[in-house]
């Protein structure tokens, strides 16, 4: 069918269109250069290494079970220790190690149990791994899931934007640096979990920051104290967030997900009653430091 000029100048208009898109998002994907943003983070060329955003934009960081190339979710919410998927499982024909736990949600009620399984080597995070039990995920979204205990007490930095992330045994130094810093309040039964202050409407309170969370969660006690309003939209229902404030930095979140953080804010001074997900951490640069019990946001 022939196009009319007219039509050809809205057809051309929109490949014009979709080209510069790509083009764009090209540019975004390529993000900045892995030396460099090494040098400004703080980190060496061999503690550098590019990340890839899964489903939900959860980061995944390359690994290895069993010398198989394999994509690892760096869950900083997982406490429940190494994780496989099903799939991966049988492809590397491993074998049972007669265990199995249960699995909770951070109310605390049980969700389900988990079979363990005998990995011969595990790399991720520059680190290498012999003998160690995996258990199994119930789906094959992810190859392997692990969390903050896999880094072995090491500084790292998570870069949503350039897609990157650092690993270091050095401690950060901050100085003549424009940075929020927060002290890592700790918790020896939760050892690792990122938790800082924060406020929500002016609501001072404790701060989960999870990159297993897609998008913010709230717990219910805060929505009548913080005045939050119902906002649910056709895919999403949750609540309107005004501000969230982490030291000089402002967000606001369009439809907060509810939760009950009650399971994970035992042992700390209050309670958790904000989790930070995706949302948020691809807005920011997180350093989470160890060594010094820090946590900074730029």
């Amino acid at each position: 069918m022939m196009l009319g000029h007219p039509e050809r100048r809205v057809f051309f208009r929109a490949v014009l269109l979709l080209a510069l898109w790509f083009i764009l998002n090209q540019g975004c994907r390529s993000g900045m250069d892995p030396v460099r943003w090494g040098k400004e983070h703080q980190y060496e060329v061999d503690e550098t290494a590019p990340i890839k955003m899964g489903p939900n934009n959860f980061p995944l960081v390359r690994g290895k079970i069993n010398n198989k190339d394999v994509n690892i979710f760096f869950d900083t919410g997982n406490f429940f220790g190494l994780l496989i998927g099903p799939g991966l499982t049988r492809t590397l024909k491993l074998k049972p190690s007669g265990n199995e736990r249960k699995n909770y949600a951070s109310d605390g009620t049980y969700r389900y149990s988990q079979k363990g399984y005998w990995v011969e080597n595990l790399t991720v995070f520059r680190t290498a791994f012999e003998n160690v039990e995996m258990f199994e995920m119930t789906d094959d979204t992810f190859d392997a899931s692990v969390g903050v205990r896999a880094l072995g007490g090491e500084r790292f930095t998570l870069d949503y934007r350039n897609h990157l992330m650092g690993t270091s045994s050095r401690p950060f130094d901050k100085e003549g640096i424009e940075i929020d810093e927060f002290p890592l309040i700790w918790n020896e039964a939760l050892r690792g979990m990122i938790v800082i202050e924060g406020h929500v409407n002016g609501i001072e309170t404790l701060v989960q920051i999870d990159t297993g969370k897609s998008r913010t969660t709230i717990d219910e006690d805060l929505i009548a104290r913080a005045g939050l309003k119902e906002n649910n939209s056709l895919f999403q229902r949750g609540y309107k967030v005004d501000l969230i404030t982490l030291g000089k930095k402002r967000f606001s979140v369009t439809c907060a997900k509810v939760a009950n953080f009650k399971a994970i804010s035992e042992g700390y001074p209050k309670p958790i009653l904000v989790g930070i997900g995706a949302d948020i951490l691809s807005r920011v640069v997180l350093t989470v430091d160890y060594p010094q019990k820090k946590v900074f946001i730029r």
